[in-house]
C-alpha cells in the first residue's frame, strides 16, 4: 500500500510558465511596490549551456535527453498531455490558494519567515544495475511507487522496462513518460507529461516552477523524474554549492522526485532519489534520498535542458 506523510498544511499558490508567459500577479513574497514578475527578474540568474561536445566528452553521461535525438521536441501526443497535466495542477491550485510563492530569500524589513512545511511520498530506492540505466531506474522507482510496491520487491525488472524503453544503451524523458502511460497501476488515472523548465526566464523562475509542478504532484500522490547534469561550479542564492549530493563529475543523469519542503525562511527546496553510487572516497553516499535547494536542482537541469516528468 502507498504511503505518505505531511507535516504541516498551508494554503499557497503557484507560479506557472505556460510556454514562455508567466502568470501576473502580485505574490505574497512581493514587497511594496515591485511584482512578483519584478521579484522574479531582480533575482534572475542565467542557467548557462554547457557545450554538447563537451558534455559527450565526459565518462558515463550517455544518460539523458540530448537535443540532437528525434524525440527532444514533443509529439502531438506529449503536447495533448502536457495540457492535461497543467490543467491538473492549475485546478489543484486553484482549489487551495489564490496565492504564490517565489524563490526568493526574504528581504531585510519584510516578512520575517514564512511558515513551513514538507511534503513527500515513500519512494522506494532502487540501484540501477549498469552505468546507464539511471533513467531505467529511475522509471523503476515511480512503477513501483505507483503500483504500491515501496519493499524490497519491484513490479517490472530493470531490464524489462530498459528493453519497454528501448534503451540504446540509456533512455530519455520521453521514454519514461510512455512507459508509465502504457504500465498504469490498476484503478490509477493518470496522464504522465514533460516539461522544460522555463529556463530562459533565470534560475528563480525556473526553481519556483520546479517547486510548484512538485508540489501538488506528490500531495496528489505521484513522484517525479528530472533530466539534469551532476555537478558544477559556483553556488545558488542560497549559497547551496551546485551538485548533487555525492557527486564530485559532472554527468548526465536521471533522479526521482519523492518530495518539497518550504523552509521557513523562504527556502525552496526538493527532495530527490538517486539510483547511482559514485564511490566518493571521502565524500557522502549519492545513492538514496537527499534534499536539495530547488534553486539547485533547476540550475543544473537547465544546464542540458533536462525535462521534468510529471
Amino acid at each position: 500500500m502507498k504511503s505518505r506523510f505531511k507535516t504541516a498544511m498551508v494554503a499557497l499558490a503557484i507560479v506557472t510558465a505556460l510556454g514562455s508567459e508567466m502568470i501576473p500577479s502580485v505574490g505574497r513574497y512581493a514587497f511594496a511596490g515591485e511584482s512578483a514578475t519584478a521579484v522574479t527578474e531582480e533575482k534572475a540568474i542565467p542557467c548557462p549551456q554547457l557545450n554538447w561536445a563537451i558534455i559527450r566528452s565526459l565518462p558515463n553521461t550517455g544518460n539523458a535527453d540530448d537535443p540532437a535525438r528525434p524525440d527532444f521536441q514533443l509529439s502531438p501526443q506529449e503536447e495533448e498531455n502536457l495540457v492535461q497535466s497543467r490543467a491538473r495542477i492549475e485546478k489543484w491550485w486553484a482549489q487551495h490558494s489564490s496565492e504564490r510563492t517565489v524563490d526568493v530569500p526574504i528581504k531585510s524589513g519584510a516578512l520575517e519567515s514564512v511558515t513551513p512545511y514538507q511534503y513527500s511520498i515513500a519512494m522506494p530506492v532502487r540501484e540501477q544495475e549498469t552505468g546507464d540505466w539511471c533513467g531505467v531506474a529511475s522509471t523503476q522507482m515511480m512503477s513501483d511507487y505507483e503500483w504500491g510496491y515501496t519493499g524490497s520487491q519491484s513490479v517490472f525488472t530493470q531490464t524489462f522496462i530498459a528493453t519497454e524503453e528501448g534503451a540504446n544503451p540509456s533512455v530519455t524523458s520521453s521514454d519514461i513518460v510512455d512507459f508509465l502511460n502504457n504500465h498504469l497501476a490498476p484503478n490509477v488515472t493518470w496522464t504522465w507529461a514533460r516539461e522544460q523548465l522555463p529556463y530562459a526566464q533565470g534560475e528563480v523562475q525556473a526553481a519556483t516552477t520546479l517547486f510548484n509542478i512538485t508540489d501538488p504532484n506528490i500531495q496528489l500522490g505521484h513522484g517525479t523524474a528530472m533530466s539534469l547534469i551532476t555537478d558544477d561550479g559556483g553556488s545558488d542564492a542560497w549559497g547551496e554549492p551546485y551538485g548533487l549530493i555525492g557527486w564530485n563529475v559532472s554527468s548526465q543523469h536521471f533522479v526521482a522526485g519523492d518530495g518539497v519542503l518550504l523552509q521557513s525562511d523562504n527556502r525552496h527546496r526538493v527532495m530527490y532519489v538517486d539510483p547511482w553510487e559514485t564511490s566518493w572516497t571521502g565524500g557522502p553516499s549519492s545513492l538514496g534520498q537527499h534534499t536539495i535547494d530547488a534553486a539547485n536542482m533547476a540550475h543544473l537541469m537547465g544546464l542540458n535542458t533536462g525535462f521534468l516528468v510529471h
